[in-house]
């Protein structure tokens, strides 16, 4: 019976265990939202500060120049003067 008595005691202890204790899931919890109060700051931060007057610079710069574009296809060409035969005497002329 003593055996079966500390059998059911070491399976209480184990699902206390198992439970995290309030001040764990406070813990958690304040780790949590202090990290996405970090994420929200720098996000804030790069947002704010990556527009630093880039809009009014980009106005004052000079316009842009444009070319235009040809769309052209090469061709290349050779010609040569002459006959084009073949061994049996029948020559082709151009």
């Amino acid at each position: 019976m003593t055996d079966q008595n500390n059998l059911s005691n070491n399976n209480l202890s184990a699902i206390d265990d198992a439970e995290p204790s309030k001040s764990q899931r406070r813990t958690w919890i304040w780790i949590v939202l202090v990290g996405i109060f970090v994420i929200a700051v720098v996000f804030a931060a790069v947002v704010l500060l990556g527009e630093n007057g880039s809009p009014s610079e980009a106005a004052e710069t000079d316009p842009l120049n444009f070319a235009e574009v040809v769309i052209t296809d090469l061709i290349q060409e050779e010609t040569f003067d002459g006959t084009l035969g073949s061994i049996e005497d029948d020559p082709v002329t151009m």
